[in-house]
């Protein structure tokens, strides 16, 4: 059921699909990937799909002639991708999509959109490993590489697979995140200043305002979006960027009421009538109701609908 809750989660939602890509972009920078390579990849990822498909694979082996690429020099590429396991290995792939797949299959709505993840995904993971086969690597030493940089979803232990990420459906990101944005920081710290710069160029006042306003929002690294005459906008920088997640290193109880799995964290929600990621009661009065989709319901109710079920990420949305 969990694992359900969690492809619905991501798999349909295209700003999911954005920070993980963004989050991959990140993370390649700071292993200094050139960019040259995303689109190679593309093409090669290309000729992996449609190589055997008439008329396709003639288009996508133009592709690789365009930039450079052999047919060989693809298909030794692909090879040793797909043996070391530098494709298919992504968080769409491996860390959501194992054991889902075995219940619901790859079609429907879900489906296609773990599709475009685990493209988005390969592409990245890619790139960084032709980045490393280019500057002379061993297939295998530039595959450690990809699975440092953008992470080996395999690589957890029995009880990290069977406990933790039960109790934390999404632990494995933040445990492989938060070390290598904290190495990263000691070892290449000139990387951080294109954020760090405007992060103290911040005014202290709206900070002020905002902290006492908005509370959850001052937390999650807040950067200053549009300033108008009346009004200042934010967006949290945790959550898009992985090197904001080390805002949370200040926040250890809010990492556990973050990650915790809703089917844990709800019925101490509703036992307690507090809301832990809003820090706000969940039923202000007696009585209260909340509109969800074409009706009023009990705002206990409608809470418990926006957050266990399948569907909870859509329903609260519409």
């Amino acid at each position: 059921t969990q694992n359900l809750w969690k492809r619905w989660q991501l798999a349909v939602f295209p700003k999911y699909h954005l920070r993980n890509m963004v989050g991959n972009l990140w993370n390649n920078f700071l292993a200094d990937v050139n960019p040259e390579n995303y689109p190679k990849a593309a093409a090669v990822q290309a000729y992996r799909k449609y190589r055997h498909i008439p008329f396709k694979g003639d288009v996508a082996r133009q592709g690789l002639k365009k930039l450079g690429i052999s047919v060989d020099a693809a298909e030794d590429i692909i090879g040793k991708g797909e043996r070391l396991g530098v494709l298919e290995g992504g968080w769409f792939s491996s860390d959501i999509d194992f054991s889902v797949t075995q219940a619901l299959g790859k079609g429907g709505v879900t489906g296609r959109g773990m599709a475009v993840g685990r493209t988005f995904e390969n592409n990245a993971r890619l790139a960084h490993f032709m980045d490393r086969l280019a500057l002379g690597k061993s297939g295998e030493e530039a595959a450690l590489s990809v699975k440092k940089y953008l992470f080996d979803y395999g690589d957890v232990t029995h009880f990290e697979r069977s406990v933790m990420k039960r109790l934390m459906p999404f632990y494995t990101w933040t445990r492989k995140n938060l070390p290598l944005q904290l190495e990263s920081l000691y070892k290449t710290p000139e990387k951080f200043a294109p954020i760090t710069i405007p992060i103290r160029n911040r005014e202290p006042k709206d900070l002020l305002r905002l902290k006492y306003s908005n509370p959850n929002l001052y937390q999650r690294l807040p950067l200053e979006l549009q300033r108008t005459i009346d009004t200042v906008t934010y967006i949290p920088l945790e959550g898009i960027l992985p090197a904001a997640d080390l805002a949370k290193i200040g926040r250890p109880q809010d990492i556990v009421f973050d990650l915790l799995s809703p089917f844990v964290k709800e019925p101490m929600q509703q036992s307690f009538n507090k809301d832990l990621y809003f820090d706000r009661p969940i039923q202000r009065y007696k009585g209260e109701k909340q509109p969800f989709l074409t009706a009023d319901i009990p705002v206990r109710v409608r809470h418990l609908l926006t957050t266990i079920s399948p569907g909870a990420r859509i329903t609260r949305e519409l």
